[in-house]
């Protein structure tokens, strides 16, 4: 085999090193395709959970605006409501229309009275209109059948000349229903008549009512 000379040894070795440096080249253009596509990646990752956290705050947002708007709505008619009520009931009861009541001085009475019970959750006419007929039936309760009554429950039964149980002494009531019957003069048979018609009436008035 005929040997290479010095000259064509070197193009050879300069030839095998820039093959190498062209390899070397692109194994390191291949490293930064892949770092770039891993950053990519991560980047877009990163973006479409940034957009996902966007759509849920504006959605939260969307939804907190719609709630205050039905808020606000509900609360508009809400008192709409109450004052159909309030008219109503002044037409209902003569004593405080305007003829009746110079300056309004019983009304801001009832009114007075009215800001003891709870009206928070009452938002048609009617579940105002019952609860100004509670209040009213409250206030006016101590001015109603204060005369004595012959509606004992023990009346009809002999008692070998003994008093008629006092309240203290009847069973199955509160210390609050005892001092109702008490302050009202009520009899038993009374309470128990208009406990069972008007339940609502009596719990309310209970809730106010001294032990």
């Amino acid at each position: 085999m005929e040997e290479k000379t010095n000259e064509e040894k070197l193009a050879l070795e300069k030839e095998r090193q820039e093959l190498i440096e062209k390899i070397a080249n692109l194994e390191q253009d291949k490293a930064n395709t892949v770092g770039e596509l891993q950053s990519v990646r991560k980047e877009r990752a990163e973006l479409k959970e940034k957009l996902e956290l966007l759509n849920k705050e504006e959605e939260g947002d969307v939804e907190k605006t719609v709630k205050e708007v039905l808020s606000v709505r509900e609360k508009e008619n809400a008192k709409k409501a109450f004052q159909n009520s309030v008219d109503s009931f002044k037409s209902k009861h003569s004593e405080f229309e305007n003829s009746n009541d110079a300056g309004g001085i019983k009304f801001k009475l009832f009114e007075r009275e009215l800001s003891k019970f709870n009206l928070e959750g009452l938002t048609s006419e009617n579940e105002f209109n019952k609860r100004l007929e509670e209040v009213y039936e409250f206030m006016n309760r101590g001015k109603k059948d204060n005369a004595p009554t012959n509606n004992n429950p023990y009346a009809a039964t002999p008692n070998s000349g003994g008093a008629a149980p006092r309240v203290d002494d009847l069973p199955n009531l509160s210390s609050k229903e005892k001092s109702l019957l008490k302050s009202n003069g009520w009899s038993l048979e009374r309470y128990l008549k208009v406990k069972e018609k008007r339940p609502d009436y009596i719990r309310t008035i209970l809730q106010y009512q001294p032990e």
